[in-house]
């Protein structure tokens, strides 16, 4: 497990920080949008456009709301 930790942080140092910033969500726009999102994604075919991970139940309540 260290030797991974190691690779991480060598490659992290070799491209600027890039590799570990890459690794991370990195759309500032996008920061706590889940809710959001999901409300959206709702409202067209959830499950075959965007396809939604949630259960039926919740998203359900998401095109109501």
């Amino acid at each position: 497990m260290s030797a991974l930790l190691a690779i991480f942080l060598l490659a992290g140092l070799l491209t600027g920080g890039e590799t570990i910033s890459n690794s991370f969500f990195t759309d500032p726009g996008d920061t706590f949008m889940d809710f959001f999102n999901s409300v959206m994604y709702s409202n067209d075919h959830p499950y075959t456009k965007y396809h939604v991970i949630y259960p039926p139940l919740i998203t359900l309540f998401y095109w109501i709301v």
